[in-house]
């Protein structure tokens, strides 16, 4: 399998700034000459893309990217882009291009238009330290105690856990860590850790708040998705100057992650439109459309805190030839190669460890994600969006960047499951039906609804009535010892069908109806409960985690302390006077600027029934199309200076399960405010008024 020729390459498209010294009318021509040999070199990648005519592809993947440009076209928003390579059971890779760069003078896009792929990072972190690692520079099992100072403990709101954290925790995400980034600090470009780690711990001293949380405790194995990974540049650069110092004892020379990942991974793969810097020309600009005015804007992030989780530029054509790399290492047996063969980056056991899911729960090898045949890696920034999907079964991938994520005129207005249907649902399938197509078809045995019906278990099933309860980064579980026929999810009644030792199927007509329920235990013993989808289609399910919450022995201060706190408030939530909230109800619009082109949420409230619960455009009824009322849980409340209601903590299934919680308020006005707030630190996210 080859790629279409690399355009830049052949182009030889370099950049030309003239030293400060050049000045007048020398400087003037010099770069006169540069602006015309990239506007030839534009018009040479065209022309390098000219003979790739359809009969230099394969059958199979001319009929797929056909069907994709037919679904996917009219998705994309006049001035944005998208960059897809796609290659069905091991044929040749076809690129297809839509849209154009920029709303303001762009060009179409081609093979090597360049786009920020966000999370798609990762990979790369845990693949340059898993080369590293072969080269005896490094050990995934070093502690985050072996390479922080002591006084950069500072950051983590639990420092004593933390230094347990090892640099495979975090390349798995089984470290624990909470799942926010303190991102887009192009302040801080050029400075060195110890120096960022500084102004962290100052920081972190002086408000507590933004210290760094544990969702899960380090050594559990369990699943929770953070962009804390960046520390990992932590671990890689200070071996890798370490061992640069012992081969070259002289050499005053210090590298940066940037570098490392250059020198031991892209160059070696041939990636010569990726890095961390935005390139020079051929560039998918950030598209934006607030209030139906159409913009593009340039987009980049610089910051080294955030480097190995994101902000990395690339290309289909590049990340079609790590793709290609994979293909090659499969087919051969002898590891993963650079472009030109000679060098072997990682043995064939290096590269199944890479791609080894670590953790009782995990989908998460060393930053890349991998469910049965397929691995790959999905990541969205500012307004790209991006997903690579290899299928080891067929040999099929697909690899995709696009401009416009969260822009609300790349939807056509379907809806499905509760979901706008946009560009990225058209991508995603893609590798699932490639492979139904070219393997045995599997016969599965659908999921019906169950005799057991819901009916009244809203009102007799509470999360407040629970006495087992358990708590993960996608909310609360709650469950009555006596009765497992049952769980509440963030509110939302599930009902349960045993199916085997400690394992449950959910039956009924909910959106989580096939989903399996499995109690377990962490690597240190600590009870768990999983849910994950089966059975197992070809889409990434990622298992979700939640830990027992059991009143005991806890450190003040401490995650599991809060948590404890949390559940014992909830447990007090039983008859607040919701008639003196009835003002309350109505809808509230986006009035901040979190959340460009949300839909309002509705608040209804019963005070008979006791029952408080939201509406949005967000989740439909597939039959009615109507907003589904999802019924919320009262975590916490607090009365105002005159002995009533005047605030309200309330989780429930009602948008991204749950990410985030809402906060019902009354303004010192006497109007009630609505607040979305990230679910862990409790931060508000966005700001809802109503209207």
């Amino acid at each position: 399998m080859e790629l279409p020729p690399d355009s830049i390459k052949s182009t030889a498209l370099i950049v030309y700034n003239p030293v400060q010294a050049v000045q007048g009318d020398e400087r003037a021509s010099l770069e006169r000459m540069h602006q015309l040999f990239v506007e030839r070199s534009f018009k040479a990648q065209a022309t390098d893309s000219e003979h790739l005519n359809d009969s230099w592809y394969g059958v199979e993947t001319q009929a797929i990217v056909k069907d994709l440009a037919e679904r996917m076209d009219p998705t994309i928003p006049k001035g944005a882009g998208a960059s897809v390579l796609v290659c069905a059971n091991g044929e040749k890779p076809r690129h297809l291009g839509l849209g154009t760069t920029s709303v303001q003078g762009g060009h179409p896009i081609d093979v090597n238009t360049a786009a920020v792929i966000g999370s798609g990072a990762k990979m790369f972190t845990g693949l340059v330290s898993k080369v590293l690692e072969g080269k005896g520079i490094l050990s995934l099992q070093t502690k985050l105690s072996e390479v922080l100072e002591e006084r950069h403990f500072a950051i983590f709101q639990d420092p004593e856990a933390a230094k347990d954290i090892t640099l495979e925790m975090l390349l798995s995400h089984t470290s624990g860590l909470q799942f926010d980034a303190d991102i887009e600090r192009n302040d801080r470009e050029g400075m060195s850790w110890d120096a960022i780690l500084d102004g962290m711990s100052k920081d972190a001293t002086s408000d507590p708040t933004k210290k760094i949380k544990l969702d899960n405790a380090p050594g559990e194995g369990i699943y929770a998705y953070s962009n804390q990974i960046s520390l990992a540049a932590i671990f890689i650069e200070k071996a890798y100057n370490q061992a640069h110092k012992a081969a070259n004892h002289n050499s005053t020379e210090r590298f940066v992650y940037a570098d490392i990942l250059r020198r031991e991974v892209l160059e070696p793969l041939g990636m010569s439109r990726t890095s961390f810097v935005r390139p020079e020309g051929n560039v998918m600009r950030a598209y934006r459309n607030d209030g139906n005015h159409p913009r593009s804007e340039d987009a980049d992030i610089r910051d080294p805190v955030h480097q190995p989780a994101g902000g990395l530029w690339s290309t289909a054509a590049d990340i079609g030839k790590l793709a290609q790399a994979f293909a090659k290492a499969f087919k051969s047996g002898e590891g993963l190669k650079s472009s030109d063969g000679k060098t072997v980056l990682l043995s064939p056991k290096a590269l199944e460890d890479f791609l080894r899911p670590r953790g009782v729960s995990g989908v998460s090898a060393l930053g890349i994600d991998v469910v049965g045949p397929f691995f790959g890696k999905g990541g969205e920034i500012s307004t790209y969006d991006f997903k690579f999907s290899f299928d080891r079964d067929t040999g099929s991938y697909i690899v995709s960047l696009c401009n416009f994520k969260n822009s609300p005129d790349s939807f056509g207005g379907e809806v499905a499951d509760g979901y706008k249907v946009g560009y990225i649902n058209h991508v995603i399938p893609t590798i699932d039906e490639m492979h139904s197509r070219f393997t045995q078809p599997k016969t599965l045995s659908p999921i019906g609804s169950d005799s057991q019906e819901i009916g009244s278990a809203l009102e007799t099933f509470p999360l407040h009535r629970c006495d087992l309860f358990y708590y993960g980064g996608m909310g609360i579980i709650g469950m009555h010892s006596k009765d497992p026929k049952w769980l509440n999810w963030n509110g939302e009644i599930l009902p349960l069908k045993q199916i085997g030792k400690d394992k449950f199927l959910v039956v009924g007509d909910t959106r989580h109806a096939g989903k399996v329920v499995k109690f377990g235990k962490g690597d240190k013993g600590s009870p768990y409960v999983f849910i994950e989808t089966a059975p197992k289609t070809e889409k990434v399910i990622i298992p979700v985690a939640f830990k027992a919450v059991q009143p005991g022995s806890w450190k003040a201060g401490s995650t599991e302390s809060a948590r404890i706190s949390e559940i014992e408030t909830l447990k007090l939530q039983k008859d607040l006077p919701l008639e003196e909230i009835l003002d309350a109800q109505g809808k509230y619009d986006v009035s901040s600027l979190g959340a460009k082109g949300a839909a309002p949420i509705v608040v209804s409230i019963d005070p008979v029934r006791r029952t408080l619960k939201v509406s949005s455009q967000d989740r439909l009824d597939l039959e009615t199309r109507v907003p589904i009322e999802v019924p919320m849980t009262i975590s916490s409340s607090k009365t105002g200076s005159n002995g009533e209601l005047s605030e309200l903590l309330l989780i429930g299934n009602f948008m991204r399960v749950p990410l985030y919680q809402l906060k019902l308020s009354k303004q010192a006005s006497g109007k009630w405010q609505l607040e979305v707030l990230d679910f862990t630190s409790k931060r508000s996210v966005e700001t809802l008024t109503r209207s």
